[in-house]
């Protein structure tokens, strides 16, 4: 079953427009539990995908039917996600130059901004906008859910709420 849920998990995305090809399954000591593994664009289609995938199984295996307006909406769904989460033009050119020179990159989970390199030697930017001004540290502190979330995924105790 988790070999099934591995390629539909990439299926859907695929559907969706978002190409991706790298998926392992693999057994764990538990007799019908399996560890699977499947490449992801974006982090919450990712998910997505991986939660569909169970449903859209779990269906088959209980009624072997799984309804075609069911299966369009979730390739709606992740389309609509893929949408949302889209870089800027900007955004897009300076990660293509950054791989194209070899500079390790990540997408920060607050304020759609972008961490070049590591350690003392990082740099964050948010389209144009770098972190050699006061500008997105300004625009951080005015969001307080983005500067919960960039301080949560420091290692920083944050308190919960909304």
């Amino acid at each position: 079953m988790g070999h099934i849920i591995e390629h539909v998990a990439l299926e859907l995305q695929e559907l969706a427009g978002m190409p991706v090809g790298f998926g392992r399954t693999r057994e764990t000591v538990t007799p019908g539990v399996f560890n699977v593994v499947f490449e992801y664009v974006e982090e919450q289609a990712g998910r997505y995908a991986g939660r569909a995938a169970v449903r859209l199984c779990r269906a088959l295996v209980d009624t072997e039917t799984y309804p075609r307006a069911e299966l369009e909406q979730d390739v709606a769904d992740l389309r609509d996600i893929g949408a949302n989460s889209a870089l800027g033009p900007s955004t897009e050119t300076l990660i293509k130059e950054a791989e194209a020179r070899q500079i390790p990159w990540l997408l920060l989970s607050a304020r759609s901004m972008l961490q070049l390199g590591y350690g003392a030697n990082q740099r964050r930017l948010q389209a144009t906008l770098t972190d050699k001004t006061g500008i997105l540290g300004v625009e951080l502190a005015c969001d307080k859910e983005g500067t919960k979330k960039v301080l949560q995924d420091a290692g920083v105790p944050v308190p919960r709420g909304r």
